[in-house]
């Protein structure tokens, strides 16, 4: 009677083990690509803290890329990173030494490298790209003025910093998770003194 099982019905239970065995590692293939791409496919922010220079202009900004899967066994199996479907950003100045609010909190307008005339947006998406497409501004030293302005954002105006040093309170927001950070900067009293300080 158990001829097809073998000769009890406890080895033909071992049979149904490895047919369940193969089943599960089968579906566990299957699905190992799509783990994989929830926990190393999703939107990886890197922030880089620079000083642009164009003529007599200075800037402080941020550099904000999404890098794509470098890692080759995870490009094998098709991992990709996700795009940042919501990026902005908010930064507030104080004086470094006092802790005085000089410039409060403002949203960041962000540049980007895909349009021919850069337009300010204060929210954007982010694809995976090893290139540096998106920037916003801090500080600024202007043409046609002699000293260092905050960047504007859609309610307020530059705002004049007097010689000193700063810190500059930054938060970017990643699909609705924040990650912050802190950076000094010095103002003096002429363009390439403009720089980050820490």
């Amino acid at each position: 009677m158990f001829d097809w099982l073998g000769e009890s019905p406890a080895a033909g239970l071992q049979w149904v083990d490895i047919v369940l065995s193969f089943i599960a590692f089968g579906i566990a293939i299957v699905a190992l690509p799509t783990i994989f791409q929830m926990f190393w496919g999703r939107p990886t922010l890197e922030v880089e803290f620079t000083r642009a220079t164009k003529d007599q202009q200075r800037m402080l900004g941020v550099f904000v890329r999404n890098p794509p899967v470098k890692f080759k066994p995870l490009k094998r199996l098709g991992i990709r990173r996700d795009s940042i479907q919501s990026l902005t950003a908010s930064f507030q100045i104080s004086e470094a030494g006092s802790g005085t609010v000089v410039a409060s909190i403002r949203e960041a307008l962000f540049y980007t490298d895909e349009e021919l005339e850069p337009v300010p947006r204060e929210r954007i998406s982010l694809p995976p790209t090893f290139s540096v497409a998106t920037s916003f501004p801090v500080a600024m030293w202007m043409n046609d003025g002699k000293d260092v302005v905050v960047a504007p954002d859609r309610l307020r105006d530059v705002l004049s910093l007097q010689p000193g040093l700063y810190r500059a309170k930054i938060t970017i927001m990643v699909d609705g998770e924040p990650s912050r950070y802190e950076r000094k900067f010095v103002v003096g009293a002429k363009a390439d003194d403009l720089v980050w300080a820490s």
